[in-house]
Parts: structure tokens; C-alpha cells; sequence
């Protein structure tokens, strides 16, 4: 016997309570329908958007930054660390680096 089902095009996920296809939010660029992801929210990552310096974590179904990039509260793409950092935060007034090269290491004060 065949099935027949309605699906949605890429970059859009099935809500089934409403029976509609809503658009994945960035920086998703396929996300999980919502019989398959909790929240149903498009959040839930299949694959990133490209060009964002991100990359998919199959495990949370998020998109984070590559090794060497850093967020920004409200800034889909990822910002690259300054050099020689290998991997850096935001603390709210720019990127703090996190890791440094090895034989050398990060200075803190106050």
C-alpha cells in the first residue's frame, strides 16, 4: 500500500498542531519538524546556514561557531578571534581570548 503525506520545502519544518509549514530561524538552514524536535520552534538545527562561520552540533541540533570564532548577542554570523587566540568569548565590550597558542599563555587583571 502507498502513503502519500504533504511535506515541506527545505528551509521550512511541518507543525503538525497546525498543519503548516513555518520557516526554520536562522542561523538554521534545515531544522527539525516538530514530531521529531522539542521545543517545536524551527530552532533545532539539521544544517547552518552558510557563510555564518558555523557549524552543526548533530547532538544539541544547534549551530556554533567554528574553532577560532566567537558570538555576539544578536549577530547571526560568528566574528574569527584576533591572533594569535585559538578560541575567545564575547565579554559584552569585544573577544576575550579563551585559549591561547601553546608556550604562551593569557594575562588577566583588573
Amino acid at each position: 500500500s502507498y502513503q502519500f503525506k504533504c511535506i515541506c520545502s527545505s528551509n521550512y519544518y511541518s507543525q503538525l498542531s497546525s498543519l503548516v509549514c513555518r520557516a526554520c530561524i536562522s542561523p538554521c538552514l534545515e531544522c527539525l519538524d516538530d514530531a521529531l524536535a522539542l521545543p517545536a520552534d524551527g530552532t533545532q538545527c539539521v544544517t547552518c546556514q552558510p557563510g555564518l562561520n558555523r557549524i552543526i552540533d548533530n547532538v544539541n541540533n544547534k549551530c556554533n561557531c567554528l574553532d577560532g570564532y566567537y558570538e555576539t548577542t544578536g549577530v547571526l554570523a560568528c566574528t574569527q578571534c584576533s591572533p594569535p587566540c585559538y578560541d575567545c568569548a564575547d565579554n559584552g565590550t569585544g573577544a576575550e581570548c579563551t585559549t591561547c597558542p601553546p608556550g604562551t599563555f593569557t594575562l588577566c587583571w583588573l
